[in-house]
């Protein structure tokens, strides 16, 4: 879990540094990725012999890997299955606006810092370093088509990380308390296959909210980093600043958990943290030191510039209010009937996730408390990604408390089955669809191919008419999807967040599809020789009727 951390660390301040110094973009991370992996291998070569039991148990770290073996798998045979989405499962709604975030980088050389960018930056850095990758050598044409394929890759591997921590994480939590590695190994499993959910997976997916997935894999990664015995404090503490960070770069409003961890972690183990000069109290002063100096500086500048934000309505579905606080409650409540004894630590930390989560959410719904309903997009969407944080640790708990205050195999095998049945529970839940949602497990959304329209099709005629050389749009297309089609089209057209607002406005559905004008303005907008598909042949008469001078090239669909 440290790799990780510290990689999403060192990407963000990496690329920070090649927009100052103008260094190429891949070949600094590559060196980067290269010094990191060097680093990694000698600390690994000191640590052989001496890691911890609840990591050395290889069954553990197997049973974590069901999950990511399930989803990959899934992912790859989605290319082979007739109708399957392989594509359009990342062509939604934000995925649009994080292409063109990813795209700024990319022609900047690295991530631009100042009240007028992206305030946070780290999912985009990722997607751009994984869409930097062969650009030069691919057509205008086939650039979004590049583009799309590198979303696959990182969003998929992204899952399939988020499993294996869920799993990792599950299985911790048992093992501080049950000496057999199969029980702990079981509730992995279990703990692995939860993110293969509606819940965790399928409804960022439709919104398009690859942050999400970013920022539980930190925030997990930070509950992990804090209950593994015998963990170095002050190396949690300094992981955990760095977590911090890379969350003020995701979505900052989690950055209170790791920041509580941190603070519970000092109390409880104050001692360790002494003195508080001299070589070894570097490494925390550094971590202390980069997450004030990133916060202060760019964090907080841009929530000042955007706090209006806060009370905005946004797209998100609407939990019930009681659920985070009730999940937190059962948390805490299991952990310390399981930690109270012997793992004081491991407890301190689950109750600093259920403190800084609560926290947050109270901030939030204190910067909205005058808008009708406080409720709005940021403490809604918070509620939910705090809440999964909160599944994940109770899946691990729930075993973990009955083994503690019961001794029969019994027992415990059916506690395991109970984690087990909630965790399926969880995989299959999902809400009824509607006009607007396919809600399904994602799975079987992938492979039915039911997100828009009929597998890739849509995704399909997207990528075919999408040429920042030759601009394309649907209009009187009598394609039921036309809307979709247009918002991508533009938006790719536009090839900014903020140089061409008026394609941006029109692909949102800012047009009249009756009024020959707005298509002549739109036209106008995207300049060059149009592509104008259409359902009406009496189309290209009207255009050269209402705007003479735009050169377009109509294609009657039959």
């Amino acid at each position: 879990m440290t790799i990780v951390i510290v990689d999403f660390w060192a990407i963000l301040g990496v690329m920070m540094a090649t927009t100052v110094t103008h260094l190429p973009l891949i070949p600094t991370v590559i060196v980067l990725w290269v010094v990191t992996g060097l680093s990694g291998l000698v600390k690994l070569d000191r640590l052989v012999g001496r890691l911890p039991s609840p990591i050395r148990g290889r069954s553990v770290w197997f049973s974590a890997l069901v999950g990511p073996v399930i989803w990959l798998a899934s992912i790859g045979v989605s290319s082979l299955v007739p109708g399957a989405a392989r594509y359009l499962w990342v062509m939604s709604n934000d995925m649009a606006n994080n292409l063109l975030f990813a795209r700024e980088i990319i022609y900047r050389g690295g991530i631009g810092v100042g009240f007028n960018e992206n305030p946070v930056p780290l999912p985009a850095a990722v997607l751009a370093l994984a869409m930097s990758s062969g650009r030069d050598s691919v057509s205008s044409e086939m650039l979004l088509r590049h583009d799309i394929g590198a979303f696959v890759q990182v969003w998929a591997l992204l899952i399939a990380l988020l499993c294996f921590l869920t799993g990792l994480l599950t299985a911790q939590i048992v093992r501080l308390i049950v000496d057999r590695p199969r029980i702990a190994a079981m509730v992995g499993v279990t703990g692995s296959i939860v993110p293969l959910s509606w819940f965790f997976t399928s409804y960022p997916l439709d919104y398009g909210f690859i942050s999400t997935h970013f920022a539980l894999v930190i925030v997990l990664g930070c509950v992990l980093v804090s209950i593994r015995p015998g963990q170095h404090q002050r190396i949690a503490f300094t992981l955990l600043c760095l977590a911090a960070t890379c969350l003020l770069a995701v979505w900052s409003p989690l950055v209170l958990i790791p920041a509580t961890i941190a603070a519970a972690l000092i109390v409880s183990h104050r001692r360790a943290f002494l003195p508080l000069s001299g070589r070894d109290a570097f490494i925390p002063w550094f971590g202390l030191i980069q997450v004030a100096a990133y916060g202060i500086g760019i964090a907080l500048p841009s929530f000042l510039s955007l706090r209006a934000f806060l009370k905005a309505p946004g797209g998100v579905f609407a939990f019930p209010h009681w659920m985070f606080p009730v999940l937190a409650a059962i948390a805490v409540l299991l952990a310390g009937v399981a930690l109270w004894r012997n793992h004081k630590a491991a407890l301190v930390a689950i109750v600093g996730v259920a403190t800084g989560a609560l926290l947050g959410l109270g901030g939030l719904l204190f910067f909205t408390r005058n808008a009708p309903d406080p409720w709005t997009y940021y403490p809604t969407k918070y509620a939910w990604i705090a809440s999964a944080v909160l599944v994940v640790m109770i899946i691990g708990l729930l075993p973990a408390a009955v083994a503690a205050v019961s001794k029969r195999g019994a027992v415990r095998m059916v506690a395991v089955a109970v984690a087990a049945a909630a965790a399926t529970g969880i995989v299959g839940a999902a809400p009824p669809s509607d006009a607007l949602h396919n809600w399904e497990q994602p799975i079987v959304w992938i492979l039915s191919g039911n997100v828009v329209g009929a597998g890739d099709d849509v995704a399909e005629k997207i990528l075919t008419a999408a040429d920042l050389k030759h601009p394309a749009i649907y209009w009187q297309s009598r394609e039921r999807h036309q809307l979709f089609i247009n918002f991508w089209l533009l938006e790719v057209a536009a090839d900014s967040m903020t140089k061409s607002n008026a394609l941006r406005v029109a692909s949102y559905g800012g047009y009249n599809e009756d009024k020959i004008l707005d298509l002549c303005s739109i036209m106008k907008t995207l300049g060059g020789s149009v592509r104008v598909h259409t359902a009406n042949s009496g189309l290209e008469s009207q255009i050269a009727s209402a705007c003479p001078t735009l050169g377009a090239r109509v294609i009657v669909n039959r």
